[in-house]
């Protein structure tokens, strides 16, 4: 076993800068292309987008071919894959104990369920299809 050392939790951190789609220029952009949603409020456009985001994650994980994008623009699916060959440590038990403890998958047969997007096999090509990338939302990925 290998002797634990413990974080820095002082030290600086690094965060990536967050992207927000549901902002109010996308939400005066969707108003100006459907002027028919005048009466839509940013608050329940927020809600309407959060819906059909839970509805499209909740479909991939019901459905084992995962689910087609709307306007032709990928699909998703959830697949297995060996777990990473790197070390996966606990920190909370190995700071608990002062050495470097693993994580097991037991419960998955040393599996790991990741989510994956894909545009390659879409019928209708698209203008910049390589450049299209995908990051799922925070339940989602739980």
């Amino acid at each position: 076993m290998k002797v634990y050392k413990q974080p820095d939790l002082n030290a600086p951190r690094y965060r990536p800068k967050k992207l927000n789609v549901l902002s109010q220029e996308t939400f005066r952009n969707f108003l100006q292309k459907n002027p028919k949603y005048r009466s839509l409020t940013y608050q329940e456009y927020k809600k309407i987008v959060c819906a059909i985001n839970q509805k499209l994650w909740e479909t991939v994980i019901d459905n084992r071919d995962g689910v087609e994008l709307p306007e032709h623009l990928g699909y998703l699916f959830i697949g297995t894959c060996k777990r990473k060959v790197t070390d996966n440590t606990d920190y909370q038990k190995s700071s608990i104990y002062g050495v470097k403890v693993q994580r097991q998958n037991w419960e998955s047969d040393q599996y790991v369920a990741k989510i994956f997007y894909t545009n390659f096999e879409v019928k209708y090509r698209f203008k910049f299809h390589h450049m299209w990338g995908f990051t799922g939302v925070r339940d989602f990925k739980r």
